[in-house]
């Protein structure tokens, strides 16, 4: 064998000095030169070739074995909200449908085919016309809430939705602490963040830890804080306060799971300031201490017809209504006498 590494040396070593002692003029030297670009390219090729079959190998493997898809899901997910969002906002991206704005028609619209675009069909307004209030219900079943409010998509709160907090014995009182022993939700990014308790700037969110520990800095001085859980390992936690580890009696088991929740908490915060939130899709506010006042108002142009309807929670009440139709606006209860008002929303992509 060395003998032939040694041979294949002096080989190179000859073939070198000819190609650098030649003018490149004769044929031998053309050919030689043209049979290694040749070898070079070859081999190039099957390196590509190579690596190319490797990675349709691994593509496939992720895209038809659950195990790795859903790994490559999750490590995908933390990429985006580890690396990316800090630098780019993609939010808004989350639930989109499509990335391309485009106009479509829906409940609200038509399409008149003489004019060529599509209009606002106000007869779909009738469905919020006459409502002047949200009804309160308890004993119901989600055949009901979906046949007499859902599908009329009219806002309802259910009086008996779930025991105020907490609601277990092995639950400790503290919600604060609570939030603090799940390591998936206190190391987490929150999205949609509004406070007082500090300035948070768009692209540089602060980690929900930070919050909390800012939360006993100017707790006698009063605050609020509401954010969205984004991060898919803290959704999964939160749904231990859905709450505290089972659905509300009224929610049907073959709807999906929340596909994300948000978590309000004030103390001592004495202010009328409305504050909307942006949510989606089946909404379902679970109001486990204190008090809850807000409004929804009627999306797009059926705001000339349909009249805002207000709203108050208290403890172990709950709001369903559904987000395409009814923008929600909270406000925090100046009569509130709670140590520690909690709210959760959940939201449930449904057909």
């Amino acid at each position: 064998m060395s003998d032939l590494k040694k041979l294949t040396a002096e080989l190179d070593c000859e073939l070198e000095s000819i190609l650098t002692n030649s003018d490149g003029s004769d044929e031998v030297t053309i050919y030689l030169r043209n049979y290694l670009r040749y070898s070079l390219l070859r081999r190039y090729l099957k390196w590509l070739l190579c690596i190319s079959i490797v990675i349709a190998i691994l593509c496939a493997s992720i895209y038809y074995i659950p195990f790795l898809n859903w790994n490559a899901s999750a490590i995908g997910r933390l990429a985006l909200i580890k690396l990316v969002l800090p630098y780019y906002d993609w939010q808004h991206l989350y639930r989109s449908r499509c990335l391309i704005e485009q106009a479509k028609e829906d409940k609200f619209t038509y399409k008149d085919e003489a004019k060529g675009y599509y209009e606002f069909n106000k007869d779909k307004c009738a469905i919020c016309e006459k409502l002047s209030g949200i009804d309160r219900i308890s004993s119901t079943t989600y055949a009901t809430l979906q046949s007499v409010y859902l599908s009329r998509d009219n806002p309802v709160i259910i009086d008996d939705s779930h025991a105020v907090w907490p609601n277990q014995p092995d639950v400790s009182e503290n919600f604060i602490e609570f939030l603090f022993d799940l390591p998936d939700l206190r190391n987490s990014i929150p999205c949609n963040i509004g406070t007082n308790l500090l300035q948070v700037r768009s692209g540089n969110s602060p980690k929900l830890q930070h919050l909390l520990r800012q939360m006993s800095k100017i707790d006698s001085k009063g605050w609020f804080l509401h954010f969205r859980n984004c991060d898919f390992d803290a959704v999964k936690s939160s749904r231990l306060i859905f709450p505290l580890k089972h659905r509300p009696y009224f929610i049907s088991s073959h709807l999906p799971p929340f596909h994300t929740s948000w978590i309000l908490l004030s103390k001592h915060y004495n202010i009328s300031t409305e504050k909307h939130l942006p949510v989606k899709d089946l909404v379902i506010v679970l109001q486990m201490s204190g008090t809850l006042s807000g409004r929804l108002t009627v999306r797009r142009d059926c705001k000339e017809i349909c009249s805002d309807q207000m709203l108050k929670l208290n403890a172990g009440e709950s709001l369903v209504f559904n987000a395409q139709m009814w923008d929600f606006y909270y406000i925090h209860n100046i009569n509130s006498h709670a140590n520690l008002t909690i709210t959760t929303i959940h939201e449930i992509q449904i057909d």
